[in-house]
């Protein structure tokens, strides 16, 4: 597997040299491109995202935002693939969303017409640090009058054959925050960012399914909501991910000090459909409920959307760096994140999110007495059992 993605590599490399090549292509600025595009009212802007993962969607939705309130009358689409497309559903600001099916070769030639009839005026290029090969083919092969990108900060041959079939080559910032990063967009347009909150928009549908489960399980006690989420991808990163047996020792001391807590898992792949999880999570779920002495309530769901709105009724969410945290950013619910490998400045939001840095150690050494301090700390709770 490894080889053979080795060789599809190498091979989109010598093709983007050819196409680089073959296709000059004239620069502007992005700065007269935003002001051509402020005086045309039918503007039809593309967001490419097609590697992207769910958190990296978010981070791109302020970006989102800030670009619909300064074009009003554009129109905004976004192409990605089948797990961030979920999240772009749920954006207030997008009017159609296309999922990008790699796999699908038979399906490419009849997805680039069907985005060719758009007429673009401008694909932005969603990479911040390195370009994206497939990235740069479509929104060329979509017919856009202008590409945008950032110029890449990687060596090779191959980023800079990227760099030069965009139309509009942008300078990335000296910020580390992946949400400003992408504001980076916004500015060299000459549009002013509309803040830095990740946004998603539930259906009503989602809305009514969450109060359908808090109405069907009351949960006892009176102390705030707290939801533990232990983790997902198992496979993909365990080196973000905190002990679940020292998640059963928070849940305990939590609920000795009369706080509602709940845990919420994906359901066990076999079947359950998921845009938004993988599978090994629940592997994680029957851990965590083999090392507690009582009953924790669970919230378990496939659907974004209603993962979202559970979300919005917690008053505290404790969880590794991940997808959900940006989930639960997005729809305003204060988070405390677990961080192991990732660096915090990266990802962090605005001022509702707060981490415990646990980088140069081993998961284990962060206690989960620190952890319920730092709980007990956000939600005013100032005596202990």
């Amino acid at each position: 597997m490894q080889l053979f993605r080795g060789l599809e590599q190498w091979g989109r490399e010598r093709a983007l040299g050819a196409f680089a090549m073959a296709m000059p292509t004239r620069e502007i600025s992005a700065r007269q491109a935003g002001e051509s595009l402020s005086q045309t009212p039918s503007a039809r802007i593309l967001f490419i995202g097609i590697y992207q993962h769910l958190g990296q969607f978010l981070c791109v939705t302020p970006l989102i935002r800030s670009l619909a309130a300064a074009w009003p009358g554009a129109s905004l689409h976004f192409l990605g693939n089948p797990v961030n497309a979920a999240a772009a559903r749920a954006n207030p600001h997008l009017d159609r969303v296309w999922v990008w099916r790699k796999s699908a070769l038979w399906a490419w030639a009849g997805q680039i017409r069907a985005l060719r009839r758009e007429h673009f005026d401008l694909a932005l290029l969603l990479t911040t640090d390195r370009p994206s090969a497939t990235g740069v083919y479509l929104a060329r092969a979509a017919g856009a009058r202008w590409v945008a990108g950032f110029v890449p900060s990687v060596p090779g041959v191959w980023a800079q054959d990227a760099t030069s079939l965009c139309h509009i080559r942008i300078p990335p910032e000296a910020v580390k925050n992946e949400v400003e990063k992408f504001l980076g967009f916004a500015r060299a347009f000459g549009v002013t960012p509309q803040g830095r909150q990740p946004e998603l928009v539930p259906s009503p549908e989602d809305e009514a399914a969450a109060d359908s489960f808090f109405s069907s399980h009351p949960l006892p006690g009176k102390g705030p909501l707290v939801g533990l989420f232990t983790g997902g991808k198992t496979v993909e990163r365990p080196d973000r991910l905190w002990p679940v047996s020292h998640f059963a020792r928070l849940a305990d001391i939590l609920k000795k000090a009369g706080f509602r807590v709940i845990v919420l898992s994906p359901p066990p792949p076999a079947g359950a459909s998921s845009d938004a999880f993988h599978s090994q999570e629940h592997q994680l779920l029957e851990e965590f409920c083999r090392a507690l002495a009582w009953s924790c309530p669970v919230f378990q769901d496939a659907s974004l959307g209603r993962l979202a709105t559970f979300l919005r009724r917690l008053d505290l969410l404790v969880c590794p760096d991940g997808g959900v945290l940006h989930v639960a950013a997005a729809v305003g619910t204060p988070t405390l994140g677990l961080f192991f490998s990732t660096d915090p400045e990266v990802w962090q939001h605005d001022l509702r999110q707060t981490v415990l840095d646990g980088r140069g150690k081993p998961s284990a050494e962060m206690r989960p007495e620190t952890v319920a301090n730092e709980v007990f700390r956000l939600l005013g709770v100032s005596a202990r059992p």
